[in-house]
């Protein structure tokens, strides 16, 4: 496989649908820089410091979206910035793409030890929200 295509292979992605009138955005899996700053704990003061962090990094991310602005492809910031603006969207949306990633067994195993699942890259999960 070449290099440039594993992006598009092994990077998972998460479509959030927004409506009934078909807006959505896709956000992709944290990479393993992202993941460091994750905290595991179930104490209250990690499950804040986690969306704090996860906010921080929600525009990176966020690598496809149906929104416009006059007409024109709106920014990732402008999309962010608008989708914060509800507290409790916000926080549904980062429920639901931090529950759809795929933190289970990605790679299965042949007779020559490990290699990637066609089946899992290539998922892309629907969610709605209403």
């Amino acid at each position: 496989m070449e290099l440039k295509d594993t992006t598009q292979n092994f990077i998972f992605k998460t479509r959030i649908d927004l409506n009934d009138e078909g807006d959505y955005i896709v956000l992709r899996e944290l990479n393993m820089q992202e993941m460091r700053g994750i905290k595991f704990g179930d104490s209250d003061e990690d499950t804040r410091a986690n969306i704090i962090y996860l906010e921080s990094i929600f525009k990176d991310c966020l690598v496809e979206h149906s929104f416009t602005n006059g007409g024109e492809a709106a920014t990732k910031a402008e999309v962010y910035n608008v989708l914060k603006g509800s507290g409790s969207l916000f926080m549904e949306i980062i429920t639901r793409w931090l529950s759809s990633l795929p933190f289970s067994q990605r790679l299965k195993k042949g007779k020559s030890g490990a290699s990637a699942d066609s089946s899992s890259r290539e998922q892309t999960p629907q969610t709605s929200e209403s």
